[in-house]
């Protein structure tokens, strides 16, 4: 081999073992740039959110993660009326619709309505004027109209406004509406409607299916009382009180988006939901009311918030598909006949809180096998597991049984451990 060969035969090997340890090496990816380009772009801009990109890596590579960049996007509103997240074009208007200033010309009132469109959209403005009033009769027994939409800046609705709007079963009525006229929404078989509180009194609601609750801090007792059609509720987080009976005997409730800002629930408010499967109770609540989930047939879990002090009267009562329960420590009493005929119950435990269990509290839960009583239970009433026929065992941590339980606190054949340490 002459010098010349041996000479690029050395170059070529050296060349091939510096190729081969550079790759060896490898790099390693660090997603750390952010660079707005469309080979980054993860999703676009819209009214809802601003747009997202994916992080990058200084040779180029996309990373996984994503940041945020820009502004929101403007509503994209279909045909002029409705963007795609909900929001009404306030500019909209539908046609037929007649106006008429007042209050010394600086507002404007919705007259009448003489177009035959069955869906009516009312906007907040006209000639850039607030709309705060639709006047006495102005719907009135329109048979065709099937669904209005109000706008923001409507404080009044006149007396008999939609009387006899016989296919009437949609209605948006927003938070600034304080006045409701007599029999505004009259022999209107509404079924869908979103609404403030301060509306519920003044709608038919015996067809009602789907409700949302955009505002105010009290649901009244009774607003749904019997709403045997009503399937599906979402409250808004301004509410803060739901009374007594409130949802009583809706039973075809499935759905309940509860506020979280609710700190009081009254009695029976869910009494006889019969297909309501589960609900979140809000952290903010004390007390579970007596008969709050009596009849709940479907109930099949519940979580009850660390916050809550007491179980009332037949609570959980009937509750039949119930089988769980957990008490936080938070409790420390638990009512008369709270779980009363829960016949899929196998499963109780009772918090460290726990002082009082009272008469009949778990009377007929069949399928209960065993429970442990706390050593905090200083007192428990008679029958407190009366027809348990299933129960077992009892798991008492008390050495022995204390002065404040009922000599018939135990009447049935489950062997009792007195201080028993799990």
């Amino acid at each position: 081999m002459n010098k010349t060969l041996f000479k690029l035969f050395v170059i070529t090997f050296c060349l091939s073992l510096i190729t081969s340890f550079s790759f060896g090496c490898g790099h390693v990816h660090v997603f750390d740039k952010k660079v707005v380009k469309n080979e980054y772009l993860s999703s676009r801009a819209t009214c809802q959110q601003v747009a997202k990109y994916f992080y990058s890596c200084s040779c180029g590579d996309k990373g996984e993660e994503t940041f945020d960049y820009g502004e929101k996007a403007a509503h994209d509103y279909v045909d002029n009326k409705f963007c795609n997240c909900g929001e009404l074009n306030p500019a909209y208007y539908t046609p037929g619709l007649s106006f008429a200033l007042i209050n010394d010309q600086t507002e404007y009132q919705v007259s009448s309505y003489t177009g035959d469109d069955t869906h009516v959209i009312i906007p907040s403005k006209y000639n850039g004027k607030p709309i705060i009033k639709i006047n006495d009769y102005a719907f009135n027994q329109l048979a065709f109209l099937e669904s209005v939409a109000l706008s923001e800046n409507l404080v009044n609705i006149g007396m008999y406004a939609f009387n006899s709007c016989t296919s009437l079963t949609q209605v948006i009525i927003p938070n600034s509406v304080t006045s409701i006229g007599f029999l505004a929404f009259n022999n209107c078989p509404i079924e869908n409607a979103t609404l403030s509180t301060t509306a519920l009194s003044k709608i038919e609601k015996t067809q009602l299916k789907n409700v949302n609750i955009i505002g105010g801090e009290i649901i009244a007792k009774n607003s749904f009382d019997g709403c045997s059609l009503l399937e599906s509720v979402v409250i808004s987080d301004s509410v803060q009180i739901i009374e007594d009976r409130v949802f009583n005997k809706c039973s075809s409730l499935k759905n309940v988006v509860m506020s979280k800002n609710v700190m009081s629930i009254g009695e029976g408010a869910f009494n006889g939901c019969s297909l309501l499967t589960n609900i979140e109770l809000p952290n903010g609540v004390e007390v579970i009311s007596d008969w709050l989930f009596s009849g709940c047939t479907s109930l099949e879990s519940i979580e009850i918030p660390n916050g809550v002090k007491s179980l009332g009267y037949e609570a959980f009562s009937y509750c039949d598909s119930l089988t769980e329960i957990t008490l936080p420590d938070s409790v420390n009493n638990i009512g008369i006949k709270a779980f009363v005929s829960c016949d899929l119950l196998n499963s109780v435990s009772i918090g460290s809180g726990v002082t009082s269990i009272n008469y009949y509290a778990f009377s007929g839960c069949q399928s209960l096998t065993e429970i442990v009583i706390p050593i905090c239970v200083t007192t428990i009433n008679k029958c407190v597991f009366h027809n348990c026929d299933s129960l077992q065992n009892i798991y008492c941590q008390a050495s022995e049984i204390p002065s404040g339980w009922s000599a018939e606190w135990n009447d049935t054949q489950a062997q009792v451990t007195w201080g028993y340490n799990e």
